[in-house]
């Protein structure tokens, strides 16, 4: 048995963010910051970030939503992540820029599906909950650093949520180097 990993068309309209203070990043943030950077399984997994993730408004450091819209029904039962992380410049690579990182080192969240386009932050309606934990937090080297959620799904779904309730270092954006939905075939 094998993964598949299911992807969003990437654009505005197919991956979106939401907070619980809109407006979300992702529409009035900058252009290098889109939330379907995050699904990009062609973008860059270590030195900067720019074009390469992404990241919450630094000022929206809890209460966020990244969602994808597949278009057609998955059975989505695995998601591969890559917690935001940067280096700015390379050389001096810091573990404390890791906006991707959450309280207890991990990020602290929950995994939804839906067959409706989902609403802000905080709107559960119609919403089925599929996972609820901590997001590992990236290793301390500007590499590839690979970390998997398996969810109890049996159901075939159109959108997948990921909600992100806070973060590690409490006072930067919140963020994603890749999120690649996988079904097991």
């Amino acid at each position: 048995m094998a993964y598949i990993s299911r992807y969003p068309i990437l654009d505005i309209y197919h991956v979106g963010v939401t907070s619980s203070r809109p407006p979300a990043y992702d529409i009035d943030g900058p252009l290098y910051y889109h939330g379907y950077y995050a699904f990009d399984n062609s973008r860059s997994l270590s030195d900067h970030s720019i074009g390469n993730a992404w990241i919450s408004d630094y000022r929206e450091f809890k209460k966020q939503r990244i969602w994808a819209d597949l278009e057609s029904q998955y059975v989505i039962s695995r998601i591969y992540y890559e917690n935001y992380h940067d280096t700015n410049p390379p050389s001096t690579f810091n573990p404390a820029l890791f906006a991707g990182d959450m309280n207890n080192g991990a990020y602290e969240g929950s995994i939804w599906a839906s067959n409706y386009q989902p609403g802000a932050y905080g709107n559960y309606e119609g919403l089925v909950n599929l996972w609820e934990g901590s997001f590992d937090i990236h290793s301390e080297f500007n590499q590839s650093d690979p970390k998997y959620v398996y969810l109890s799904n049996s159901d075939p779904f159109r959108y997948y949520i990921i909600d992100i309730d806070n973060n590690y270092y409490g006072n930067s954006g919140i963020g994603f180097r890749r999120i690649e939905l996988q079904e097991l075939v």
